[in-house]
């Protein structure tokens, strides 16, 4: 096949075509896929509801008395230190990390800087420690 004989036209008509080709694949060997671990967790007297719960962590449903599977939660993580805190209101700060506040696009767009932000963490920050 040679594809410069093709009009821009023709060649986005075939990338689609073989764009919803490679979908219709995946599904019939993502369902085929399904099927042969169902049968294989039938043969062992498991349901892929239970193998799903130990590989999550957590131990399946005892059949026996009906107790719901126990999840484990990871442990929480301690909050980031902020980076940046509002002038206005020391009360609110931001890490630095997602996505960036409104107060922070706001503070930005009246001509602030980052640095402004920063230097506002930096002597709250200060100030706390020496409350301590």
């Amino acid at each position: 096949m040679n594809l410069s004989d093709y009009t821009q036209s023709q060649l986005h008509q075939l990338d689609a075509r073989i764009t919803k080709e490679i979908g219709k694949r995946q599904a019939a060997s993502r369902l085929d896929l399904l099927k042969r671990m169902q049968a294989l967790a039938q043969e062992a007297g498991l349901s892929l509801d239970d193998l799903r719960l130990e590989l999550n962590g957590a131990r399946p449903a005892d059949s026996t008395t009906g107790d719901a599977p126990r999840r484990v939660s990871a442990p929480k993580k301690a909050p980031l230190p902020a980076k940046y805190r509002n002038p206005n209101n020391l009360n609110i700060s931001w890490s630095g990390r997602g996505r960036r506040p409104a107060w922070i696009a706001a503070w930005l767009a009246n001509g602030g800087t980052l640095d402004g932000l920063a230097n506002a963490a930096e002597k709250f920050n200060a100030r706390s420690a020496v409350a301590v």
